[in-house]
């Protein structure tokens, strides 16, 4: 099987890295990491995981969860990070 190159390493002050209302892609991951080990996991409970535990704000908890995910969506560098993240807390 061919070998993948490596990207480049992630520039951690790269704008686009920037907190979203003072989420950090970290504190994203690890609310998405939670979706993916608690699918069943209502609205609600989400809700209250993002706020209460991981600092997201009350309000905006979901437009912040959703802006984040645009900003993955988007490609390098926050997908790459984000990848990264992830790999972390599902190894």
């Amino acid at each position: 099987m061919p070998h993948m190159p490596r990207p480049e390493p992630v520039d951690p002050h790269d704008p686009r890295l920037a907190p979203i209302e003072g989420v950090t892609i970290d504190t994203y991951v690890r609310l998405v990491g939670t979706q993916i080990l608690h699918p069943g996991l209502s609205v609600d409970q989400v809700r209250a995981v993002a706020v209460e535990q991981l600092g997201f704000p009350r309000d905006r908890w979901q437009a912040t969860s959703e802006a984040w995910g645009t900003r993955v969506t988007a490609g390098p560098p926050v997908s790459i990070r984000y990848a990264e993240l992830i790999c972390l807390l599902l190894g």
